[in-house]
């Protein structure tokens, strides 16, 4: 079974995170912000554990608001093959 999802929320985003997929630096991704251990956080490969909450903040907002208290989906994942 092939699966394809798209990163981000947008064209810029997303090929800066499916080039971080390609490298192996991001394994995991998150829906939403909430109480985020820091190996995950790390997982995720966009840069520094302190990095990690605003740059989240910012998505968030951008996609329809930001709740501290929010519900979080987190997903780890691995690249198998790259039919790009």
């Amino acid at each position: 079974m092939t699966i394809s999802f798209k990163l981000g929320d947008s064209r810029e985003l997303n090929g800066r995170l499916l080039d971080l997929v390609r490298l192996g630096a991001k394994t995991a991704t998150c829906g939403a912000l909430r109480d985020i251990p820091e190996d995950f956080a790390l997982a995720e490969g966009e840069g520094s554990f302190d990095d990690w909450p605003q740059g989240h903040i910012e998505f968030f907002t951008r996609n329809g608001g930001f709740d501290p208290d929010m519900d979080l989906v987190c997903e780890r994942f691995r690249l198998v093959e790259d039919f790009a």
